[in-house]
């Protein structure tokens, strides 16, 4: 088969580019973003990340206490019987001895987006994490934000090219390993150093060269002073800053852009069509925000998930299987009304259903624990639907 490569790409296999010029077209979600980062690195996840804030305390207390030596400390969380024992301690930026110099300060810990719909606890010091992408990091620590994480080439077409999160995140936190590259974040706002806060506040983290793109092409006007989670009505002449994140994330979970734009969302960053009219823009503001909420499990109401728990014990998740709409985790026990949408549904590189689980075995679940299960079935379906009725726009 004769194949004629062309710059900048020169595939070596046939690809099917038609929409080629129509793609290019959009606007990269990384440039339009004036600022973003890989995710973070601690290269010693068991050591300084916990699922609960209440371990973790415990557990890096005991790594500072002074009536310890290096060598018992090195043995203890680096050695065979550890749960970081794939570390050997020391790295080229860390070393154990000059870590442990430094004073245990609570102050630091901070909530990461470790995977989806599973935040966890960090011990967000420079001592202790090797790479902590501190510029992009610090507009999730200085106070409220929103951010979204994508990938530079995404191989998969089983998820969406984007998640959302509030919080610091992880390198791998929406990917997993085998997938090209690492996870990039980029925040809405951008804050100011700590001692100017008070005095200027957070600014939109938007490239004003392509934001002026937009404006013509919407015929709407950016309000670069709305505050972070300021919506405006369809009445007004106005979007803000997350109404433009909301359009984005739908675009992104569009069934219809996800198919027809495949081969190009293998190749680089997401590229965001603005060729709509303002009605259609408001309309995927509407459906864009329902997902954002839905997937920083925010406003979900318990009394609308269908997803129970039954069966008597101690809630221990041992072997975990999913049989006839119902996810077991031991012998008695299990969800029932689970669908098998959401139990194979891809965020990223996982699937949370299965995931949150698998990562707890061995665990007892309590009452915060199984009601956050049950939303995340709920979450699962009620994106399935969402992505349903994103089907009825063509871009």
């Amino acid at each position: 088969q004769t194949l004629q490569p062309k710059t900048p790409n020169y595939f070596l296999v046939d690809k099917n580019l038609e929409y080629e010029d129509e793609y290019n077209s959009g606007i990269k979600i990384n440039e339009l973003f004036g600022q973003s980062s890989t995710g973070i690195v601690t290269a010693r996840d068991g050591l300084v990340i916990d699922i609960s804030k209440k371990a973790l305390i415990s557990d890096l207390s005991y790594f500072y206490d002074e009536n310890y030596s290096n060598d018992y400390i090195r043995t203890k969380y680096f050695g065979s019987n550890s749960k970081s024992q794939y570390l050997s301690g020391d790295s080229r930026g860390w070393k154990l001895k000059v870590a442990r110099q430094e004073k245990f300060d609570q102050n630091f810990i901070q909530p990461i987006a470790y995977r989806p719909f599973d935040t966890r606890f960090i011990y967000y010091s420079k001592f202790m994490v090797d790479w902590g992408r501190e510029k992009i990091m610090q507009n999730f620590t200085r106070g409220k934000n929103l951010g979204l994480v994508f990938k530079k080439g995404l191989s998969q077409s089983n998820t969406a090219p984007v998640f959302i999160t509030r919080n610091i995140s992880d390198f791998r936190g929406w990917s997993c390993a085998g997938m090209q590259g690492g996870d990039y974040t980029t925040p809405l706002y951008i804050y100011p150093e700590a001692s100017q806060l008070e005095e200027s506040g957070p600014t939109p983290n938007l490239n004003t060269e392509f934001t002026e793109q937009i404006e013509k092409k919407l015929e709407l006007k950016l309000d670069w002073k709305a505050g972070i989670n300021v919506s405006h009505l369809e009445s007004e002449e106005k979007f803000s800053p997350t109404d433009l994140l909301d359009y984005i994330y739908a675009v992104l979970h569009s069934p219809n852009y996800r198919e027809k734009y495949k081969e190009f969302l293998k190749i680089d960053f997401p590229r965001i069509p603005f060729k709509v009219t303002t009605d259609t823009f408001w309309q995927l503001v509407d459906l864009g925000g329902e997902l954002r909420t839905l997937h920083l499990m925010e406003n979900i109401n318990i009394s609308i998930i269908d997803c129970g728990f039954c069966g008597e014990g101690n809630n221990t998740v041992q072997k975990v299987a999913f049989e006839n709409n119902k996810v077991i985790i031991n012998s008695t026990q299990y969800f029932d009304n689970v669908s098998e949408v959401a139990w194979n549904f891809y965020i990223g590189g996982y699937q949370p259903a299965q995931k949150w689980l698998k990562d707890r075995k061995g665990q007892n679940l309590d009452r915060k624990d199984l009601v956050h299960y049950r939303k995340i079935i709920t979450i699962l379906d009620r994106t399935n639907k969402l992505m349903q009725e994103l089907k009825r726009f063509q871009f």
